[in-house]
């Protein structure tokens, strides 16, 4: 005999599965806004490399003035100026231009080393190498524009 109870819902049960199959929908929604966001900002600086060279470079007043005890504010003010002159000597002088790609190079493969103290040398520097040839690939295809 065919029994609808055991192959069908109830309507009251079947409510409140969709209610929060649509709940779950929508908080997945949600949280995939950061990650996109996160990946388009990571697609601009690949395919703007002057970009990501000036930001690169921004790091090395921080790198020079990290044991001074300066605070953030102080820290993101120095980033910041730092990465829009040397953004707009790019753009102005070829030798900027150049000397951007060289220091973003160096940048990228010093924080490539420095990622992780714990992780063997041999991962650390193949690490290195890779960051670096990306790198000087992008870098590149940029001046062949």
């Amino acid at each position: 005999m065919w029994d609808e109870d055991k192959f069908f819902f109830n309507r009251h049960d079947s409510v409140s599965d969709s209610v929060s199959s649509s709940a779950a929908g929508a908080l997945g929604g949600l949280a995939a806004i950061p990650l996109a966001l996160v990946l388009s900002a990571v697609g601009i600086l690949i395919m703007r490399i002057d970009i990501l060279n000036a930001a690169s470079a921004g790091f090395i007043p921080l790198f020079l003035t990290r044991n001074m005890g300066l605070d953030s504010k102080t820290s993101l003010i120095i980033y910041g100026v730092t990465v829009i002159v040397t953004l707009v000597l790019e753009h102005c002088f070829t030798i900027a231009k150049i000397l951007g790609s060289i220091i973003g190079c160096l940048v990228v493969a010093f924080l490539c080393y420095e990622l992780s103290d714990v992780t063997p040398m041999n991962t650390r520097l193949i690490i290195t190498g890779v960051g670096t040839v990306i790198t000087i690939l992008l870098n590149i295809r940029f001046w062949r524009r």
